[in-house]
């Protein structure tokens, strides 16, 4: 019993009791002069990004599905693929390409695709519409 509670008192301390996922960090998205939060996902790549703050990318249409970017160098990320839904507004990383994917739309999971979080709705507006102009995330 006490064994349970010690294990219990932890995942509290870590965020995983109370909220059934460990806590992320959120960060900025900022576009002409105006903030958007980006709540990040909880793992290496997320972390390897982050830790690249602040980032000025410029993104452009791949298609209808998303916007893409090119950071340089390329994040190092992990070698195993985690499952995870891709929503609007849902970034990622395409593993083959090393670019920056930014869904504007539902998509099928795809192990080529590293989960880095989910931009706010009006953080997803702002890419969208960005044209060619530079987007940066901030800590």
């Amino acid at each position: 019993m006490h064994a349970q509670r010690l294990f219990a008192s932890l995942l509290v301390c870590l965020g995983l009791l109370s909220s059934g996922t460990a806590m992320s960090e959120t960060i900025q998205v900022s576009i002409d002069g105006k903030s958007y939060p980006v709540e990040m996902a909880d793992n290496a790549d997320a972390r390897a990004f982050i830790a690249r703050l602040p980032m000025t990318l410029t993104f452009e249409n791949f298609g209808r599905n998303e916007r893409i970017a090119y950071p340089k160098p390329a994040l190092e990320l992990e070698r195993s693929a985690r499952h995870f839904e891709i929503t609007r507004g849902t970034m990622t990383v395409y593993k083959p390409w090393g670019n920056i994917a930014i869904f504007l739309v539902e998509f099928p999971w795809s192990s080529d695709l590293a989960d880095l979080g989910q931009i706010s709705p009006e953080g997803l507006e702002a890419i969208r519409t960005s044209g060619d102009k530079t987007v940066t995330f901030l800590k």
